[in-house]
């Protein structure tokens, strides 16, 4: 069974384009926020949950101020994907979010989450018939780097 989302959906409007945002009558008031985000739309994502309260966690402990506005960002691109697989999360000292996906032909997609719709981002892909990889690297909205995903036809690398 899959666990409702708690998530503000007022703080991010428009994050579940492939289900519905439920809420729990028993959720405590310090989860109505995105650090404790539960995903009810497949999959369920408590691998990458469970990272990021971990992360959270050292983050405290080793005084890093962790950027809300990062988080959100970072759920917001996560939640486009329905049933892609976990990417490897980091936080960096800088208090943002990383993630990534890469694949053994050098395939990649590296996103660093800034805050306020924007991110930077690092995409290696492969040109047709050629072992020949391609990197673009540059900083775009969340909407933005997804169409760059497309572009770059990369969207398998999210499902490996």
């Amino acid at each position: 069974m899959t666990s409702p989302l708690l998530i503000n959906s007022d703080a991010l409007p428009g994050l579940v384009p492939n289900g519905h945002i439920l809420r729990s009558q028993q959720t405590p008031a310090y989860a109505n926020n995105v650090r404790y985000a539960e995903f009810a739309n497949p999959p369920p994502r408590e691998t990458t949950r469970a990272r990021i309260i971990a992360l959270r966690g050292n983050a405290q402990d080793e005084e890093i101020q962790v950027h809300d506005a990062s988080e959100a960002d970072l759920h917001k691109f996560l939640l486009t994907w329905a049933g892609a697989s976990d990417p490897l999360i980091s936080l960096l000292d800088s208090g943002n979010f990383r993630i990534l996906w890469d694949s053994e032909d050098g395939r990649q997609i590296g996103l660093q989450f800034l805050g306020n719709d924007s991110v930077q981002f690092v995409l290696f892909a492969k040109r047709e018939r050629t072992d020949h990889l391609i990197r673009l690297a540059d900083r775009d909205t969340v909407d933005g780097v997804v169409r760059q995903i497309r572009a770059l036809d990369l969207l398998s690398l999210l499902y490996l």
